[in-house]
């Protein structure tokens, strides 16, 4: 009992630090008197700025369910909230470059690429073109890139001059070799985002169904779908790995604790309403409900089958928004070697 209690202590001592750093950093964001203290906490790999060029890569290895063997190894990379804008350009091209270092056999984009505006999609465009991956690049959107149904014209028009795959609800397998339906490979599912209201998983895993049913056994999917609320409805179905991003990673993380959003949002909503107006960034507090999937990995129950669960992967992503900072959650690149 002790020693939960000293734990517990520890873990709330931590999440005072870190919205100690949270207040701190809201005021030095608006006063560039500061700006000096913000190198310095760049420098230091504490915060990550929108102008930060810096980028870490973050491996898994996954084991899924009747994968073919034949793509045992297969090295999957999840690049998730690039927000391409006037700041981040070095941030996106050291991206680039990280990626093509590691030589993935293919390459899922998890949605918001700009802000709002279609204006950052070109120059965007002209730095991402020089992914290099096998089995090709396939793409979902982000609710920042519906906005503006202009710019979300403009990312499906340009995204496929340079070979990426956009899919919106759509079953697609991008390693099949041969003409044979019954070889074994795995699929890829990319659904709408759901704040466009745009989310209809029901038509590609009817489709899927019937495939497996068709050729007598189970084809693995992975699924894209950038908001993580989504794996609550995808609990109906067979997700043998759902990746997603939106959060951010929660922007600002604990040190050896995770994500302070979940403990930040607590706080909060706990709090009477004529006390909210003096803390900062209340506003992103709804970027998800599950406050438990802010983050990294977690096997989620599927209806009806107690034995089998979905996999969620929830990347921190890239960039940030314009005004944007990030506090010891860095952009990454997440590696998957399956």
């Amino acid at each position: 009992k002790n020693k939960t209690n000293k734990t517990l202590f520890i873990k709330m001592k931590l999440i005072i630090i870190g919205i100690i750093v949270l207040l701190l950093t809201a005021i030095m964001i608006k006063n560039v008197k500061l700006k000096h203290i913000k190198i310095i906490l760049e420098k230091l790999h504490i915060v990550d700025w929108v102008g930060s060029s810096r980028i870490v890569v973050v491996k898994k290895d996954l084991k899924i369910k009747n994968w073919p063997k034949k793509f045992d190894g297969l090295k999957i990379i999840q690049l998730s909230d690039l927000h391409q804008n006037d700041f981040n350009g070095e941030l996106i091209e050291n991206m680039v470059k990280e990626t093509n270092k590691l030589e993935p056999d293919l390459i899922l984009l998890t949605g918001d690429y700009i802000q709002y505006d279609e204006k950052p999609i070109n120059p965007l465009v002209n730095r991402i073109k020089h992914l290099k991956s096998k089995h090709g690049i396939f793409a979902v959107y982000g609710n920042h890139d519906c906005y503006k149904k202009s710019s979300k014209a403009m990312i499906l028009s340009k995204f496929t001059d340079i070979g990426i795959r956009m899919l919106e609800n759509e079953l697609v397998y991008p390693a099949i070799e041969t003409d044979d339906e019954n070889a074994d490979s795995f699929a890829i599912i990319g659904l709408g985002d759901l704040w466009d209201q745009n989310f209809d998983p029901l038509r590609p895993f009817l489709e899927l169904q019937t495939i497996r049913e068709n050729i007598g056994k189970h084809i693995p999917v992975i699924t894209l779908s950038h908001n993580p609320d989504t794996a609550e409805e995808l609990k109906s179905y067979t997700c043998d790995l759902i990746l997603s991003g939106h959060t951010h990673g929660g922007s600002i993380k604990i040190p050896f604790i995770g994500s302070a959003f979940p403990y930040y949002k607590k706080l909060i909503t706990s709090l009477p309403n004529k006390y909210k107006s003096y803390f900062p960034y209340t506003n992103y507090l709804n970027v998800v409900d599950h406050i438990e999937w802010v983050e990294g990995i977690h096997k989620i129950d599927r209806l009806g089958d107690n034995n089998e669960k979905n996999i969620l992967y929830v990347s921190s992503g890239v960039g940030s928004h314009e005004s944007g900072f990030r506090i010891f959650c860095p952009p990454e690149i997440n590696v998957f070697t399956i």
